[in-house]
This record gives structure tokens, C-alpha cells and sequence, in this order.
């Protein structure tokens, strides 16, 4: 089933910040002061700015792999000299421990700077944490998988494997569509900082995946450093929207998946990657509703982003709210449409003068209707292209505005 935001409420939601410094928030208001906020939120597992809650903890829990054969009963047992833990009887049985001690030297904790406008557009710098999985190395470089959303808008980046040292990271390339980006490090500096300590993950094949299925989450939760949580796989080929109301497929896991964890690893009782994760659904009386996006994607997409080096991404840079005839109504707008509810200071839409409460209605003569219309609209132009942009602003007669598309390019 596809969750559309404007049917079902939900809302893309920047995640739980981790600096202590408090910061000025964007304004995301509609006019008059009246907002459109939903109950239920999608998070995207980054976190930035300040403040902090919730951890996801797993104690030791032995575990079986995909297809091995286990009673239906499940024991706890207690020893005095290990930690108590779950157990499924059966062979292939595994701890979390061990699991986690597998897959940890692939995943790095992520730290970035970010400079975000707040109020009357004014700068200011904040911090974000998330996660990502060394995937490949070559002579000069080791290549690292994360979340798109989890450097989108860096200046500057730095990776650490033990919570402690870090080394800067560069930006390779991405897919914002599918979030997925590379990152890399100088291989110099790995081996200088964390000789030993670090190697490429082993990646699953995630289309013989099963509901059902054990699976452990490892990240920088909170920006707190590497845990690791359990669960199983809820769902497959699960769609959800991010936050520019991109459809991808994902898998649903009750693991506890909390800001900081995106582009961490999702694996098996092998600890082979079958997923990286990146989102939550978040509300009162909704739990244990993770997603992540599966290897086979993640590998092909990074793959290619390797290949071809820093990729071209034309953005337009408004946050948008489709205005439904019912929207018009309720805040009195002038006309259905894409309602601007906030503009990127330097992005395409700024440099042409769109601004906050302008509706489109149409580009390039086609009309617009949703914020998804939109969105696939600059998708299929490329950098550079001019497009004529019909708007109605203030309630006047409708307007055209040329819009030159940049590109959404990342230079640290």
C-alpha cells in the first residue's frame, strides 16, 4: 500500500536534534499564522540542532539465521557470568554481541556542519549526526554509503569508527531520489587512525529476505555513537515518501530505528547488510515502525554513483504544500495549486524571486497540481534548463516567472 501524506496526515519531519545549543527555527507557517501540521510523522533518522531523547538499547539475544530450523518455544536463561539473553533453540544460533562485533567495523558514525537559515532568512551553523557502511576501497580511498538526507546542505564532514577519532570526509556523489549518497576518506588517514579496525561490509542478497526474518539495526543513535537494536523484518516492499515526496521501496523493521541511525546498516543473523536505514514513522500509539532501503538498491545505485563521480541534480528549493480545494477554502487562498511555504535563501526559486505564499499553478504551460507534479516537473528538466514558471502571489492575477535550475551540488 502507498501512504500519501496529503491522504493519510503524514508529515516529513526534520529529526530529533543532538547539539545542546539551541537554535533559531525556519519558519514553515502558511499566512495569517495558520499552519498545516500533521499528527503522524515520517522521520528521516538524522539527527541536528539541539536537544535530545529515547535510545534504543538490545540486550543479548540469541538469534537464528534465515532458514534455519528453530522450535516455535523461546527460553530465557540467566547466567551469572553472561548477560541474559534469549534463546531459540535450533542450530546457527547467534548473539546480537557477536553480531554486532561483525558489523561494526563497517559502520561509521557520521558527524556534519550545516548552515541553515532561520528566521528573516539569517544564517547560522548547526551540527547533524547520522551513520553510514564502508562498502569498497581502493588504493587511495574508502568509499562509504550513507543517507542523501544525511549530508544534504553539509559544509563539511568528518567519519569516526571508534566514537572518538575522527577523519574529514569528501562528498562523491548521490541519488536524492532514492536518498542514497557516497561519501569517501582518504585511505592514508584510516589506516593512520584506525588500522585494522575497519573493513568493507558483505552485502546480502535483499530480495530472498522474509517476513518474519531476525535483523539487527547498528548506528550512531543520537549522535551518541555506535548501538545496535533487534527485531525482525515486518514488511518488504514497503513505499513510502520522503521528505520532496519521493516514493521509494523499502523494508519495515520493529528494530528501533531513532535519529542519528540513518545510513546504518540493517543485517542479518550473518551480519550481511540487507538494508540501509533510513526513516521512522512516529506518532502517539505507533511503534516499532522503521524502514530502510534495501542493499540490492543501495549497491547498484552506489555502484554507479562511484563510476560517474559527482553526479548533476537540478533543484528547484522550495519546501511546498499542495492547496486542495478544500485547503482554499479553509485559508482562503487565492487558488488551488503548489503553495510555497518556504524558499531556500540562494536556491533556483530565489534567485528568480519566487517567495514564501506565492501558489504555482503550472510550467512551462502544463498545469501543476500537486506538490508531487512538481517535484517530478524539475526531476525530469536538467541544470541550466529555463523553465516558465505561472504563479499567483498576494491574490492578484496569475504570473510568470523564469526559473534557471541549478544544480544541487555538495563541495566538501
Amino acid at each position: 500500500m502507498v501512504y500519501d501524506n496529503d491522504d493519510f496526515g503524514y508529515e516529513i519531519i526534520p529529526a530529533v536534534p543532538v547539539a545542546s545549543q539551541s537554535a533559531p527555527k525556519a519558519r514553515r507557517d502558511l499566512r495569517g499564522g495558520k499552519a498545516l501540521r500533521a499528527v503522524t510523522a515520517l522521520l528521516l533518522t538524522v539527527a541536528v540542532g539541539s536537544g535530545c531523547f529515547g535510545i534504543g538499547l538490545s540486550v543479548g539475544r540469541a538469534i537464528a539465521p534465515a532458514g534455519t530450523s528453530v522450535s516455535a518455544a523461546m527460553t530465557v536463561t540467566e547466567n551469572s557470568s553472561a548477560p541474559t539473553y534469549l534463546a531459540l533453540s535450533g542450530d546457527g544460533a547467534a548473539l546480537v554481541s557477536d553480531i554486532y562485533k561483525t558489523v561494526a567495523k563497517s559502520v561509521v558514525s557520521i558527524s556534519v556542519k550545516v548552515t541553515v537559515a532561520g528566521w528573516f532568512n539569517q544564517q547560522y551553523e548547526t551540527s547533524g549526526a547520522g551513520s553510514g557502511i564502508i562498502f569498497k576501497q581502493d588504493d587511495d580511498k574508502v568509499y562509504i554509503l550513507t543517507n542523501y538526507h544525511v549530508i544534504n546542505g553539509a559544509t563539511s564532514c568528518e567519519v569516526s569508527l571508534d566514537d572518538t577519532t575522527s577523519v574529514s570526509a569528501n562528498y562523491v556523489g548521490g541519488s536524492e531520489s532514492n536518498d542514497i549518497a557516497v561519501i569517501s576518506a582518504p585511505k592514508a588517514e584510516m589506516e593512520k587512525n584506525f588500522k585494522g579496525q575497519y573493513n568493507a561490509a558483505v552485502f546480502a542478497d535483499s530480495s530472498k529476505i522474509e517476513v518474519g526474518n531476525f535483523v539487527v539495526a547498528i548506528g550512531n543513535a543520537l549522535g551518541e555513537g555506535k548501538s545496535a537494536t533487534f527485531g525482525i523484518i515486518s514488511a518488504v516492499d514497503k513505499k513510502i515518501k520522503t521528505e520532496d515526496d519521493q516514493l521509494i521501496t523499502t523494508i519495515q523493521t520493529d528494530a528501533a530505528i531513532n535519529p542519528g541511525n540513518s545510513g546504518g546498516a540493517l543485517v542479518d543473523t550473518s551480519g550481511h547488510v540487507i538494508g540501509i536505514n533510513t526513516a521512522k514513522l512516529s506518532s502517539v500509539g505507533i511503534e516499532g515502525m522503521g524502514y530502510a532501503i534495501p542493499s540490492n538498491t543501495v549497491a547498484e545505485i552506489a555502484d554507479s554513483i562511484v563510476s560517474a563521480g559527482k553526479t548533476s541534480t537540478p533543484y528547484l528549493g522550495v519546501e511546498t504544500v499542495t492547496v486542495t480545494e478544500q485547503l482554499k477554502w479553509m485559508y482562503n487562498l487565492p487558488s488551488v495549486g503548489v503553495y510555497i511555504n518556504y524558499v531556500q535563501p540562494g536556491s533556483s526559486a530565489a534567485d528568480a524571486g519566487l517567495r514564501q505564499g506565492d501558489i504555482i499553478t503550472a510550467i512551462d504551460g502544463k498545469t501543476i497540481a500537486t506538490s508531487e507534479q512538481l517535484t517530478e516537473s524539475v526531476q525530469k528538466s536538467n541544470v541550466g534548463d529555463k523553465l516558465k514558471v505561472s504563479i499567483t502571489r498576494g491574490g492578484r492575477q496569475a504570473q510568470e516567472v523564469t526559473v534557471t535550475l541549478k544544480n544541487k551540488g555538495l563541495d566538501f
